[in-house]
């Protein structure tokens, strides 16, 4: 071994040191890239989600709130007006998270937090002790080649790694929102039966009230855990990355390797 590189090294030929550095540090920059690209997609799959969550909610709202202002009119009572001061809050909120800079908003925050307390954000390090020793032997341009290109392929197999990942969470989340559905289900209708049956017992309307965005929210649910919501929130998500919407970027702004080192000669040596 230690012949064939004598043999084959050359004067310019990089060191395994240097080679490695290089290598290590390409592998860092494209696992940053990939969380980034990966929380990019994810927060545009979120924003996605939450602006079709908002018609349903906007839907069981604002009919619930109409059913308020008539049994106000009907019974005179200013007690029926009560549950349209906090749907209005919650609609409001949604709304300026969906259309608004309230994405914004909590970016800056969060990054004010992150700036000022970071190190109380992350749990305890672990001491990593150096094993084995560098050469400082020369390599060959064939062999620095291969390495490269085996590095190449560690990381399309992470990637492969991240998108299987992301395939389950969500094959995982469907089965649960599946699941859930039934009790949903099931206590939706005993409360509507509740409902019914008070309201032809005391001869009052006004019980009817939330049985609206029962139901609402009950259709949205199903249309999440059997229907093709997912397929609308992907194509909304993928639009979204498309316009590169300025909601989606990451707090504190795209990872560096300066950051990284910062942090590493903190609380690695």
């Amino acid at each position: 071994m230690g012949g064939y590189l004598s043999s084959s090294s050359t004067d310019s030929s990089p060191t395994y040191f240097d080679l490695y550095a290089e290598l290590e540090k390409t592998r860092i920059e494209r696992q940053l890239a990939i969380q980034q690209l990966l929380e990019h997609r994810r927060r545009a799959y979120k924003l996605a989600e939450e602006r079709e969550k908002l018609k349903w909610s906007a839907s069981g709202g604002g009919v619930m709130m109409i059913f308020c202002l008539f049994s106000w009119f009907h019974h005179k009572n200013m007690l029926h007006l009560l549950p349209i001061f906090p749907t209005l809050s919650y609609l409001g909120y949604e709304t300026h998270y969906c259309y608004g800079n309230k994405a914004a908003l909590i970016d800056r925050v969060a990054n004010q937090i992150r700036e000022e307390n970071i190190d109380e954000l992350v749990p305890n390090t672990i001491s990593v002790q150096d094993m084995g020793q560098t050469t400082s032997q020369r390599v060959p341009e064939q062999r620095a080649a291969e390495l490269k290109l085996l590095n190449d392929d560690f990381i399309e197999a992470e990637i492969m790694l991240k998108n299987l990942q992301f395939a389950q969470e969500r094959a995982t989340k469907f089965v649960r929102l599946q699941d859930l559905f039934t009790f949903e289900f099931g206590a939706a209708a005993t409360v509507t039966c509740i409902l019914v049956a008070a309201g032809a017992i005391y001869k009052r309307k006004d019980f009817a009230i939330p049985i609206a965005p029962l139901i609402m929210g009950l259709g949205y649910r199903y249309d999440n855990a059997f229907g093709e919501k997912h397929e609308v929130v992907r194509e909304h998500a993928e639009t979204l990355l498309k316009a590169n919407d300025e909601r989606l970027k990451v707090v504190g702004g795209p990872l560096t390797l300066k950051e990284v080192d910062a942090y590493r000669e903190r609380h690695f040596q």
